[in-house]
């Protein structure tokens, strides 16, 4: 199984930031404590100490630059940087004598280092560019070239970073899988089962960050006589009417995850842009208009929603508007009661 870039960046990209700024400072250090014994004045004379001034401040800012600057670097630069930092060592090696010199032995800290740090498909070329470059003194100066200890050093080095990269792509799927599972179970512990809404941990999150930005809208909604469906119905008509309710406030908001259960038949509608009353009367009657045309209970009837609304300022608490949202909602089921004996001719304790 491969893992995408941006899932391996995710993962690994603080881990070869690390790796990569101690190899490049040990590259760096051995190979300032080589050049007085080993200097770069066979192919350029003393110009090859120019060349060397020149490159050797770039690799130590590179290095410093991974330390204080992480959030600059990407995997594709530290492939290049690699890459570059590879062609260096060739170089300094050509300056001072190609097999002579024993810079050769430095293109082990870019082999570990990419087979600690980068994925295989990346580390493989690396590896053939290296062996080139082991290689390539044969094409300009035979003499003095240990071939048989270069070939040698550089076999076993590979084999063992090769058993590394494996190894580490390996644990990258690991934790990757790792981390896709937490990221389900994380979702699921937020998600109402029956409705596939938020849920009440859910809402109380979201709640908290909406009413810290200070304007929005929150409604609290429920189904009118919802105990009596149960009663009469039984519950799993009770349920396909939670789960048709769901889907009701999921079509009449723009933003689908701004919908939650709050608990029981009780739902909640969060809404994070400026809004006035307006707002909420036509979420709820849309809602309504979508239950009426796809649901209905056994005796043919629709069941009613009621809301109550609070709206967010920069002064609300969660707990404050909780608190309003609630009240208006207590207050619209009295008015509909009140309402309903009216209209059958009853009298009514809640009437004034």
């Amino acid at each position: 199984m491969l893992i995408k870039e941006g899932q391996y960046a995710g993962v690994d990209l603080a881990f070869s930031i690390k790796m990569s700024s101690a190899f490049w400072g040990f590259g760096i250090v051995i190979s300032a404590l080589l050049l007085p014994f080993y200097p770069p004045t066979h192919a350029f004379g003393m110009w090859g100490w120019v060349v060397v001034g020149a490159s050797m401040p770039l690799s130590i800012l590179f290095a410093i630059s991974l330390r204080r600057r992480p959030e600059r670097i990407t995997m594709e630069r530290l492939f290049v940087q690699s890459c570059a930092s590879v062609s260096q060592i060739a170089i300094l090696e050509w300056m001072a004598g190609g097999g002579s010199a024993p810079y050769t032995a430095l293109f082990g800290f870019a082999i570990f280092g990419n087979a600690l740090g980068q994925p295989l498909r990346k580390w493989i070329p690396l590896s053939v560019y290296v062996i080139a470059l082991t290689l390539l003194p044969l094409a300009y100066g035979r003499h003095g070239f240990p071939i048989g200890m270069v070939a040698t050093s550089t076999a076993v080095s590979l084999s063992i970073a090769t058993f590394v990269a494996l190894t580490m792509s390996h644990t990258r799927r690991q934790r990757a899988r790792l981390a896709r599972e937490g990221d389900a179970a994380r979702s699921e512990s937020l998600t109402d089962n029956l409705t596939g809404l938020g849920n009440r941990r859910a809402f109380n999150h979201a709640l908290e960050v909406t009413a810290a930005q200070g304007q929005g809208l929150l409604m609290l909604l429920d189904i009118d006589n919802f105990k009596l469906i149960n009663d009469n119905h039984g519950h799993p008509v009770g349920d396909a009417c939670l789960a048709a309710c769901a889907a009701a406030l999921r079509e009449s908001v723009r933003t689908p995850d701004s919908c939650f259960r709050w608990g029981g038949d009780e739902f909640a509608v969060l809404l994070s842009e400026r809004c006035d009353d307006s707002v909420a009367d036509s979420v709820a009657q849309r809602a309504r208009d979508r239950m009426r045309a796809h649901f209905h209970l056994p005796d043919g009837s629709t069941p009613n929603l009621t809301y109550g609304a609070a709206l967010i300022t920069p002064t609300s608490s969660a707990t404050e508007l909780l608190d309003a949202a609630d009240v208006r909602l207590l207050e619209r089921k009295r008015e509909r009661k009140v309402g309903r004996a009216f209209a059958e001719g009853e009298p009514s304790s809640l009437s004034v």
